[in-house]
């Protein structure tokens, strides 16, 4: 008999999560390193130069540093304080407008800090700096782009797509144009023009999750829900450690009805970016705090392999006082799997102290103490199986194996005989 977890079924939550956008920069992806594209006269603007910054953020930055006379020496003022892996900064697209949430790295600098009340004037100031230098240099795509996401903080969505059509334009290899300009066309609704742009920002980056995120969303945003957890899957391939993504496929998940997955989304989501409200908040209404929940959880974290993840959500529902003989049957065969078979062996014993006539608890407690050469316990143990449930043809399986340790051959092969009759299929 195959030992496996067992199976129950879970309801499916009212409660959706809202989606969090990857909204992007004029930047391009080099293996695991982001570098900013270098313009012909070799000169980087601040916002090409780091890859994710916040885009409030950044025009808050560009903002101050423009008051003091230096936009145009930016790329010298802030300088990262680490080179760690990208991680995600927050936003909603239920939120206020300016408060787009980027993939990549980001620390605040220390030189000025603007109050939220006049951030929008600081923001209004920069465009005007960069109107002036597209005036003087309407062929530099890289302003067209700074000035899109400028323009998309303030809320201008129309003069933001036109800015980066219009750097699209001028560099038609640029990822970040594409992408920006799809996140434009998704809020405003026009889904077909946003995949045509994650589209064409995929076949020009394939391996930059980025537009894999966003081009789900938008097949989310259309109910399309079997391409969008497409999509999230293969941008969680691409980078396993976004909490961005977890939460976003957990909204997937649920809108699907796949309230387990989504559960193990939510947790994931949390466990990378403690500190997210919005994450919080789904595992809070995701999650409750029952011991059902809990065995809930851990099987979808043991399907997914994370055992010790399981094991910890398992106990969970033990210490929380379950009766639910599933539960140490579950735990006991992970046990198992990492080699914790005195443990094991005393889930399974727990389990049939719980309920006498659980079958399964009798022939996994078999199959262990098989492994342990206690064949007499263990026909014991398995006869009991098949007492309980007389046709079910693995738990023969199970005993002719023992008996074929025992070297009773006859006996192995009569149980072979009645394994195939009960429908059971030699592999």
């Amino acid at each position: 008999m195959i030992k496996a977890i067992s199976q129950t079924n879970f309801p499916p939550r009212i409660y959706s999560p809202k989606d969090r956008v990857c909204f992007g920069q004029n930047f391009e992806q080099n293996n695991d390193v982001f570098v900013s594209e270098k313009p012909q006269n070799e000169e980087k603007s601040f916002i090409q130069k780091h890859w994710g910054k916040i885009l409030i953020i950044g025009a808050l930055i560009l903002g101050a540093l423009a008051l003091k006379g230096k936009l145009g020496k930016a790329k010298n003022e802030i300088k990262p304080k680490s080179q760690e892996s990208p991680k995600k900064t927050g936003f909603n697209d239920e939120k206020p407008k300016n408060s787009e949430i980027k993939e990549g790295d980001i620390n605040k600098p220390e030189e000025e800090i603007i109050e939220p009340s006049k951030l929008k004037k600081k923001t209004s100031e920069t465009l005007k700096k960069l109107n002036q230098a597209i005036k003087q240099n309407s062929t530099k795509h890289e302003l067209y782009g700074e000035r899109g996401l400028i323009n998309k903080a303030l809320g201008n969505q129309e003069d933001a797509i036109k800015d980066f059509s219009k750097a699209i334009k001028l560099e038609s290899k640029n990822f970040s144009y594409y992408d920006n300009r799809g996140c434009l066309y998704r809020e405003s609704n026009q889904y077909k023009k946003a995949l045509k742009d994650y589209n064409k920002a995929i076949k020009l980056e394939p391996e930059n999750p980025t537009a894999y995120i966003n081009r789900g969303l938008t097949y989310k945003s259309m109910k399309e829900y079997s391409l969008a957890l497409k999509d999230l899957n293969q941008a969680i391939e691409l980078n396993p450690n976004n909490a961005v993504t977890y939460y976003n496929r957990g909204g997937v998940l649920v809108a699907m009805g796949d309230s387990e997955e989504a559960i193990a989304d939510a947790i994931k989501a949390v466990e990378l970016a403690p500190k997210d409200k919005d994450f919080a908040t789904f595992k809070r209404r995701i999650v409750p705090k029952s011991a059902d929940s809990f065995n809930t959880i851990a099987k979808a974290f043991a399907r997914k392999g994370n055992y010790e993840e399981a094991l910890k959500h398992f106990t969970n529902a033990i210490n929380l006082g379950t009766k639910n003989p599933t539960v140490y049957i579950n735990r006991g065969f992970l046990f198992e799997k990492t080699g914790e078979l005195e443990k094991a062996m005393a889930d399974y014993t727990k389990a049939i102290k719980i309920s006498p006539k659980n079958p399964v608890a009798y022939s996994n407690r078999s199959i262990l103490l098989t492994e342990k050469g206690q064949y007499k316990e263990a026909l014991e143990d398995i006869n009991k199986s098949i007492k309980l449930v007389p046709k079910d043809p693995d738990y023969y399986l199970v005993r002719g194996s023992l008996y074929k340790k025992m070297g009773l051959e006859a006996e192995a092969q009569r149980d072979k005989e009645s394994f195939i009759a009960l429908g059971g299929i030699i592999r």
